[in-house]
């Protein structure tokens, strides 16, 4: 008994859990009507495939990267177009996560709480087939088949919950960045300052919050429609992409770290290229960014720093009673 458990027999034992909970009956699970037309669509041609075509015309395309699919698009394409072709990918990848969670535990923590934490993962995130997950918190539909109406009730509530402090989290997130930008004078110093009783960068944070209003009053504008901003976002995030890879290409010199680098920018560059008029309109709001960043630089290595003009120092960065360097 000793020796099996010195062996790979436990993970063995909890992957294999994982597949039977997630294979088993996996042609009875519910599948999505949208996503499987994307996928049939995607399936018909190279430009849709690369695309995201919703439809094979190609005339509209689905409010995900198209890179979201492409696994499902190539399951199909081997066992054919039904429930178990489109979900393989997505138990595939249930069960690989739990083999990662298992070696990041046990790596940092040990063998047992790698055990236990994989054998929580394999059980925790199966949905009862005919939960109603599209319209309701997945906590909430395993409650509700579980233990009832009240219990799911209560479900939501919590879902609620987290659903606010993870959009202050990302809000807070979105603060930081703005402040490390104006400390690096890519944007105004008046936005570094912090507050003295807790540190939080107030003035990036008002100003993350009034970003997100403008958002929701565009979206009240225009009737809540988010067909034009969902492609013009996803373009965005691609423009990102390639410039974080444009980056590491410059960064890093290892073949290990630069071929990746190559063959990611290539792919992105590719998709980005197949996006019409969104990605159009996010290369120019970067080249608007990117200009503004780059006139707000300082001087130059070597320039002459008279001609610099002077920025203002944050109040609360400066030390009382230290005397000021002119």
């Amino acid at each position: 008994m000793r020796n099996a458990w010195r062996g790979p027999w436990p993970e063995v034992a909890v992957l294999a859990l994982a597949a039977v909970l997630r294979l088993v009956a996996l042609g009875r699970v519910p599948t999505n009507p949208y996503y499987d037309a994307a996928v049939r669509s995607m399936g018909t041609s190279w430009q849709a495939f690369l695309s995201g075509a919703f439809e094979p015309g190609r005339r509209v395309a689905i409010d995900k990267p198209p890179v979201d699919l492409w696994l499902q698009v190539a399951s199909t394409r081997v066992l054919g177009f039904d429930a178990v072709g489109l979900l393989v990918p997505e138990a595939l990848g249930g069960i690989a996560l739990v083999a990662a969670l298992m070696w990041l535990l046990r790596t940092l923590l040990g063998r047992s709480v790698a055990l236990a934490g994989g054998l929580a993962l394999a059980v925790a995130l199966i949905v009862p087939v005919g939960a109603d997950t599209d319209t309701n918190a997945v906590l909430s539909a395993m409650l509700f088949v579980s233990h009832g109406e009240t219990a799911a009730r209560v479900g939501a509530a919590l879902a609620v919950v987290l659903l606010v402090i993870t959009t202050n989290a990302w809000v807070l997130g979105a603060s930081r960045l703005l402040f490390a930008m104006s400390r690096d004078g890519a944007v105004t110093r008046r936005l570094a300052r912090v507050s003295g009783r807790n540190g939080a960068p107030s003035a990036a944070l008002l100003v993350a919050w009034a970003c997100y209003a403008v958002d929701f009053g565009v979206l009240a504008l225009i009737g809540g429609d988010e067909s034009g901003l969902i492609p013009f976002t996803a373009a965005s995030i691609l423009v990102i992409y390639i410039a974080t890879f444009a980056a590491g290409l410059r960064l890093f010199r290892q073949p290990r770290v630069v071929v990746p680098c190559a063959a990611a920018l290539v792919a992105v560059s590719a998709f980005l290229a197949v996006g019409g008029w969104a990605s159009v309109w996010a290369l120019v709001g970067f080249a608007v960014v990117a200009g503004y960043v780059w006139l707000r630089r300082g001087p130059e290595p070597g320039a002459d720093p008279a001609s610099a003009p002077e920025l203002p120092v944050p109040a609360e960065t400066e030390t009382p009673g230290a005397p000021r360097v002119v």
